[in-house]
């Protein structure tokens, strides 16, 4: 997971935010080394920062021949 302090909090990063006791906002989830959502979580608040994938070589198929 990649997390960060939610928009609107008292933080600006994931860290301070939790060591606070805020709520952090979710902003990608990864597993397996495959990106699993990036953006924004709709069950945390917005992030800062926005997540975005700059680069993926993981093939996108989702046919069950695996």
């Amino acid at each position: 997971m990649l997390v960060d302090a939610c928009r609107g909090g008292s933080k600006n990063d994931a860290l301070s935010a939790l060591k606070n006791g805020d709520i952090v906002g979710v902003g990608a989830v990864i597993s397996n080394g495959i990106p699993g959502f990036v953006g924004r979580s709709r069950n945390t608040p917005e992030t800062t920062r926005r997540a975005k994938v700059a680069h993926c070589r993981v093939p996108r198929d989702f046919s069950a021949e695996h």
